[in-house]
């Protein structure tokens, strides 16, 4: 199994979502943007970044803060 489908296995089954905290890629994966747009909204304050030796994490719980109602 590649590791592509691997990740595309994971979204579909919501392991994701059991994970408190999720990767920069996870996140990118998660909510289906470049990685880019993740530091864009950094920068503007729409999700907040936490890092443990220098690795980059979001947490769920703020993903889900983030999402908006339209």
């Amino acid at each position: 199994m590649s590791k592509n489908s691997t990740t595309n296995n994971q979204i579909e089954t919501g392991l994701f979502l059991e994970k408190p905290i999720l990767t920069k890629k996870e996140t990118a994966q998660l909510l289906n943007v470049d990685l880019s747009t993740l530091w864009n909204w950094q920068q503007k304050g729409i999700l907040k970044p936490f890092g443990i030796g220098g690795r980059v994490y979001y947490k769920f719980s703020d993903i889900e803060k983030a999402l908006i109602q339209l």
